[in-house]
């Protein structure tokens, strides 16, 4: 009878590592799991909707301001991300999405603007300034 009794223990014990493996083993796969999904955290940004979102300042006196302000909003957006991708809407001449556009910005006073570094941008909205899909065009470059 010992033998018996001393068989059963030896297969209990053996029976509480197979169980401790495992569990260890899944623990070990769910924070394998966790970092790689930690680790392949990214964001994709609409580059107008973020542009559309900066609250301009008066210190924003030129598009060279407005460009740091655009870099240091995605910089702060991405923060918790690891990689992060910026999309521009393209504006083609004929399509359908820009005609439509240009007919709603005939209903207000879009103006045209030709954007370059040294821009005075003082005395305009950011409303004003991307009302053009032209104008906006040129802002992805």
């Amino acid at each position: 009878m010992p033998v018996a009794k001393e068989s059963a223990e030896t297969h209990a014990e053996q029976v509480n590592a197979v169980d401790i493996q495992e569990a260890t083993d899944s623990v070990e796969d769910d924070v394998f799991a966790e970092a790689n999904i930690n680790r392949d955290k990214v964001i994709i940004f609409d580059g107008i909707a973020v542009l559309q979102s900066i609250k301009k300042t008066p210190a924003m006196k030129k598009i060279t301001d407005l460009k740091k302000a655009f870099v240091n909003r995605i910089k702060n957006l991405m923060k918790r991300y690891n990689e992060g991708r910026v999309i521009f809407d393209r504006y083609l001449e004929n399509s359908l999405k820009t005609k439509t556009r240009d007919k709603r910005s005939q209903k207000t006073s879009a103006l045209q603007f030709e954007i370059h570094e040294e821009m005075n941008i003082a005395k305009v909205s950011l409303k004003e300034l991307l009302s053009y899909s032209r104008t906006k065009s040129q802002l992805n470059y």
